[in-house]
């Protein structure tokens, strides 16, 4: 026998799987997450830049952020939901997270936050904070 090449080896590119990421299991949202996690539990379409901004503004995508404001006092998640105004234990749940935000935000606008309330506008990487 008379040695010749190696068989060739066919490499097939695995098939695409289009999966649905479920919200609380991302741990760093982008901008696009932010806006598309809005939009997705029900947030006006037309806040979702300013929404996506905001929360950018106050966790930076962070979905476990935490900022204790006193004793008994902390704002937590990716919209820095305050547990003392609105009680829960699930504030790191961003199904949940967003969903207090979209009722703050439509019973009080943007001011409830405190980067938008009481500070100049600023624009940070997912746009201009309202």
């Amino acid at each position: 026998m008379i040695p010749g090449p190696p068989p060739a080896i066919v490499y097939h590119a695995a098939p695409r799987v289009h999966r649905i990421v479920h919200h609380d299991k991302i741990i760093h949202y982008s901008c696009k997450q932010l806006r598309r996690l809005w939009v997705n539990s029900g947030g006006p379409k037309d806040q979702q830049d300013s929404a996506a901004a905001v929360a950018y503004a106050e966790s930076s995508g962070y979905r476990y952020a935490t900022h204790v404001n006193g004793p008994g006092n902390v704002d937590k998640g990716l919209w820095q939901i305050n547990d003392v105004y609105w009680p829960g234990d699930s504030h790191y749940r961003p199904s949940l997270n967003v969903r207090a935000a979209i009722k703050i935000q439509g019973l009080d606008g943007w001011t409830a936050w405190s980067s938008v309330n009481g500070h100049p506008a600023r624009r940070n990487s997912c746009g201009e904070v309202p």
